[in-house]
């Protein structure tokens, strides 16, 4: 058996189809003519363009606007000035020709993204060797693998599928995807999750340990791999095929529904968004709205900072996709893991406790305010609320809101609209913000609980880790304690509060979290119809009243144990509605 991290779910049972590609060879040749090499890349980058323009189509018509996206990146990437001007300066200076010196350039760029920390920000990296490899297949007449004819029930087997080729799958003959490389914020893991097929990506060895024709099972729930496996084992994941396919109908009955518990209460239900690809798959669960956007792949695509016009119609695209629907944006969260070389961040001993999030921002003012100005100008086209990460004072806070009002008053000087009433929130994510909620929730108009971080800074415990992985557990009672602290100071204030992170994910956990009053969650678009479905099923009156019980438990086992003991009420109450 191979393992390896699965990115989209559900079984993939066929046979291996192994992806090679054809080797690009690049020779370092001195030229005279720097002129006629400078020509070639012009004819390559224009015949570049036109090839994506067609998978732009291609991809519109058949996957999304919002995934056509991806090759709108690309582009920019391959028209992108500094780069040509990189790419022109190697061939001037040292003399060779265009081959070598797009090599040298591109691989610079991904070796700059492969070294940041965040795994979002490291998965551009293939954006740019894409880039990189299609560009040197026009100018060296080399040949690309078609993914389009490819025999029924296959099971993609590569060391990476680049997303241009992602892109183009006719996913209506395969039967699960395997690479060695990839992410889950890879393009190939947010393709298969929008044509809904099984992948597991990081599968180390897998072109080498399998081989074309081979039996597979893929399960894209916890990255198992069978290679040609028994017949008992067949029968067994057929079974589970099947009985997946019967869950997600039942689920499936969720898609048009609001959001409330057994008991009639109201709860808000958002999706999480890192890029506007995902778009797609969030609008077709029917949720309240967005309830946290990373806004950090907008720093990623390029060397340069974006600039004020490029953040916009990004914000715009997708305030006006969501139709009036809540849209929180959280601000640019640098530092911690999310190192970026480009924008001047040192290198710190403990980087969590250094310059990030909110910290980072208010030492670059002048790149904040651009945010912000980008942020307003976007809020005229649909519903934008603006979210603050890593507040943990009030002067932080009070900072924040002085250029804010600023950058206000610069729009207004000049006549450009925008919504002066625009919601303004903040991340309760350390144990000073949720301590202090009652004094913070006056100064803002929404909460957002990040239960990774407020679980991480309470407990000491470095999440990314393993060494201490053992210890992160956001069931530890001083963890449910401050997060109840921050609801009791949210709604003190008649404000609310939403939870994001993992945390609204786990099943067992919202009840609990009901319980303790929170108005609504942030979820993976994945995520949505079964956490919806769990929802129903609780008795937020009865969760309520066990909550002041819960937090006199002394350790997360216990509190596990007890809020599993306590669910066989809801199983009750399910059963009587039924």
């Amino acid at each position: 058996m191979l393992k390896g991290a699965p990115v989209s779910a559900g079984i993939g049972i066929g046979k291996a189809l192994i992806v090679q590609q054809d080797e690009v060879v690049v020779v370092r040749r001195a030229v005279t003519n720097q002129e006629t090499e400078k020509k070639r890349f012009t004819d390559a980058a224009e015949q570049f363009c036109d090839e994506l323009q067609i998978v732009s189509e291609i991809v519109s018509r058949n996957i999304g606007t919002e995934e056509a996206d991806i090759i709108d990146v690309q582009s920019a990437i391959v028209q992108n000035a500094e780069l040509v001007q990189e790419i022109f300066e190697k061939i001037e200076n040292s003399h060779v020709n265009v081959e070598y010196a797009v090599d040298m350039v591109l691989e610079s760029y991904v070796k700059a993204f492969e070294s940041l920390e965040d795994e979002l920000f490291r998965a551009r990296a293939a954006d740019v060797r894409d880039v990189k490899i299609r560009l040197l297949r026009i100018l060296t007449g080399t040949n690309k693998v078609n993914l389009q004819n490819i025999p029924e029930n296959s099971i993609l087997v590569a060391e990476d599928i680049a997303p241009s080729q992602a892109l183009v799958l006719d996913h209506s003959k395969i039967s699960a995807i395997v690479t060695q490389m990839g992410t889950r914020f890879s393009h190939i893991a947010i393709i298969a999750r929008a044509l809904q097929i099984p992948t597991v990506v990081a599968v180390e060895n897998a072109c080498n340990t399998l081989r074309e024709g081979d039996h597979l099972i893929v399960d894209g729930e916890c990255g198992d791999i069978y290679r040609n496996p028994s017949q008992e084992k067949l029968i067994q994941y057929h079974e589970r095929r099947e009985e997946a396919r019967r869950f997600y109908q039942i689920l499936s009955e969720y898609r048009d529904k609001k959001t409330y518990t057994a008991d009639e209460k109201r709860i808000g239900l958002s999706a999480n968004l890192a890029m506007p690809q995902e778009l797609a798959g969030i609008a077709e669960n029917q949720v309240d709205g967005i309830g946290l956007f990373r806004t950090e792949y907008l720093y990623m695509n390029s060397h340069l900072l974006p600039g004020e016009q490029t953040q916009f119609e990004s914000y715009r695209s997708v305030l006006q996709a969501m139709c009036g629907k809540p849209v929180v944006i959280r601000t640019l969260d640098a530092g911690g893991d999310k190192w970026i070389s480009y924008l001047g961040q040192k290198r710190e001993e403990n980087p969590f406790l250094g310059q990030r999030g909110i910290r980072f921002c208010l030492s670059h003012q002048e790149l904040f305010k651009t945010q912000i100005s980008a942020l307003l100008r976007s809020s005229v086209y649909g519903n934008l609320k603006i979210l603050l990460p890593l507040i943990s004072t009030i002067t932080e806070l009070r900072d924040a809101k002085r250029l804010i009002r600023e950058v206000k008053d610069k729009l207004s000087a000049k006549g450009i609209p925008f919504d002066d009433q625009v919601p303004l929130g903040i991340m309760i994510e350390t144990p000073s913000a949720a301590l202090c909620a009652d004094i913070l929730a006056r100064e803002v108009d929404f909460f957002s609980l990040g239960s990774n971080d407020l679980t991480q800074y309470t407990l000491a415990v470095d999440r990314n880790n393993e060494t201490v992985a053992d210890l992160y557990s956001p069931l530890h009672p001083s963890v449910l304690r401050l997060m109840k602290f921050a609801v009791d100071g949210a709604h003190g204030a008649g404000i609310s509060v939403e939870v994001c992170g993992e945390i609204p994910s786990e099943m067992q956990l919202i009840p609990l979290l009901i319980g303790m009053g929170v108005d609504g969650f942030s979820v993976s678009s994945s995520s949505v119809l079964q956490v919806r479905q769990r929802i129903a099923q609780v008795d937020s009156g009865f969760w309520s009243d066990q909550i002041a019980r819960i937090l006199h438990l002394a350790t997360p086992a216990e509190v596990k144990a007890y809020i599993h003991e306590k669910s066989l009420h809801d199983e009750t109450v399910k059963a009587t509605a039924g």
